[in-house]
């Protein structure tokens, strides 16, 4: 499941459970209601300036200060109602921060090309068992892009959109670049004069890792890993699909990653 998926489905259950909570004060506990409404609304236009880690570390403060009310047993409200009452700001928050991602996805430059991807390596697999050629499959990944997304999701974007630039003037006018998700970058070539392994891994990693994220206050280094996957015509299309190719360089990327440490 793709992250824009992921956030859909993240937000429309938040939705409903702040829904049900409205509903709730709305019928029940009405002089509370606009309390509610504050504390979503403050939830909701939070994200709107502060970072998404400074929002994560927000949502944790705010579930512990409400586990420390509810056991604190101090109240003039109802047990049902403060309940619900605490609960109301770090969902809110969490919805805020779905909602403004799903938002950055679907407006970003940069959308993810899985399905792309595995139409055009299914097209190139038939025709290199037609023409006896070689397929080679390489992928690109950007290490611990999920910390960077939580620093300053805005440089994170423009960062995948500068990666998939940076590969498509490196490959050649017949090969193609899809970004898939998570900081994954495929590249298909059936050109048999060039070895992408070694051309990736001497030209191209040293390139991008050049490149520096640059948060409000400071700049930090990047780590990128590559695999290749070169496959010849005898290769079954059947038992070499595009997930079980997927799934072959990743696990390429965790061998590289453990012979490193």
């Amino acid at each position: 499941m793709n992250k824009q998926r992921h956030l859909l489905i993240e937000s429309v259950v938040l939705s409903a459970g702040l829904l049900f909570l409205l509903i709730y004060d709305f019928l029940v506990d009405k002089p509370f209601l606009s309390s509610l409404l504050c504390l979503l609304a403050l939830a909701l236009v939070s994200n709107l300036f502060l970072s998404t880690l400074l929002i994560a570390w927000l949502t944790l403060l705010s579930i512990a200060l409400a586990v420390m009310i509810l056991l604190s047993g101090v109240s003039f409200m109802a047990g049902m109602s403060l309940f619900l009452l605490v609960i109301s700001f770090p969902l809110a928050l969490t919805l805020g921060n779905c909602l403004v991602a799903y938002y950055h996805t679907r407006v970003s430059k940069v959308t993810t090309k899985e399905k792309q991807a595995e139409a055009a390596y299914k097209v190139l697999l038939e025709e290199t068992r037609i023409s006896g050629s070689h397929l080679q499959i390489s992928l690109v990944h950007w290490a611990h892009n999920d910390y960077f997304y939580q620093v300053h999701s805005k440089e994170y974007r423009r960062m995948i959109k500068h990666t998939v630039d940076t590969l498509e003037r490196f490959v050649g006018l017949e090969d193609s670049v899809y970004y898939l998700s998570d900081g994954d970058f495929l590249i298909l070539s059936t050109d048999d004069s060039k070895d992408y392994e070694k051309l990736i891994r001497q030209s191209l990693l040293p390139q991008l890792q050049t490149e520096l994220f640059i948060n409000k206050s400071s700049h930090h280094s990047l780590q990128y890993q590559s695999a290749v996957i070169r496959m010849r015509s005898s290769f079954d299309t059947d038992t070499m699909s595009f997930s079980k190719v997927q799934h072959l360089l990743k696990r390429m990327l965790e061998t590289d990653l453990i012979v490193e440490y």
